[in-house]
């Protein structure tokens, strides 16, 4: 399984697309609506860059990472045999039942395609609907991460939905901090400090037993004080959620 089409060539096709292109797999096509971002991937892994389902080549396999939204529109007006999908939420019976060969290759991590990730120890999640096939997919991610389990659609939307707190709102939280800090003249690089030793802190103990703060410690004066200081009404709310969350773990 060595010659391969991306159809899409956002965050993560681009990595995935490199990755495989450095592993000595044939990257034949970008397929992107943007004719301009698909050559943008494509120049990186020698690729041919088109923006027409209709000029798909005769590949071992399509990889489709794009939104989830469009995977469906583009699986109705064509037909591929032997692809999988990216989607940590998706459903693998999204594929039409003619599909001899379909299945998901879901990586755990968060992707940006102006950085280059080393996926060698990424968590990647498989699952298709076939044997040959899946042995097929085991090989292609083992051949860039270490860690490739096989995992059902259930568990791998509950796995999905942790991820979005872990990375996607975490981020937001830090987003939000930058914010107050650059909105009342202040230099963000002062809570960096404090940021870098709660991811370490976190890789190296058990999260909800590494809380501090006046939620922790349930001081409510402070609590209100710091509502008071929010002018967002929407971070009013999540701060409010948020502590009363923590203060209703014990």
């Amino acid at each position: 399984m060595k010659k391969i089409i991306f159809i899409g060539s956002g965050n993560v096709a681009t990595s995935l697309a490199v990755s495989l292109d450095e592993n000595n797999y044939k990257i034949l096509q970008i397929f992107s609506r943007s004719l301009s971002n698909a050559k943008l991937l494509a120049d990186k892994v020698k690729a041919e860059a088109i923006d027409d389902l209709s000029k798909i080549k005769t590949a071992d396999i399509i990889i489709i990472s794009i939104k989830d939204d469009f995977i469906k529109g583009i699986l109705k007006s064509y037909h591929f045999d032997n692809i999988v999908h990216t989607s940590g939420s998706m459903d693998i019976n999204i594929f039409d039942e003619r599909v001899k060969n379909f299945g998901v290759l879901y990586p755990i991590q968060t992707f940006n395609k102006e950085i280059n990730i080393d996926l060698s120890e990424t968590p990647f999640l498989i699952e298709c609907n076939n044997t040959s096939f899946e042995k097929s997919i085991r090989e292609l991610a083992q051949s860039i991460s270490s860690n490739v389990f096989k995992i059902k659609y259930n568990d791998r939307k509950k796995i999905h939905l942790a991820a979005v707190f872990a990375c996607n709102f975490s981020n937001r939280m830090i987003g939000i901090s930058k914010e107050i800090m650059e909105n009342n003249n202040l230099d963000f690089s002062l809570i960096k400090p404090l940021i870098n030793q709660t991811m370490k802190k976190i890789s190296e103990g058990e999260p909800n037993k590494l809380l501090t703060g006046p939620a922790k410690r349930k001081d409510v004066k402070i609590i209100e004080n710091h509502i008071k200081l929010i002018e967002n009404t929407d971070h009013k709310k999540i701060y409010e959620l948020i502590s009363k969350d923590i203060m209703n773990l014990e």
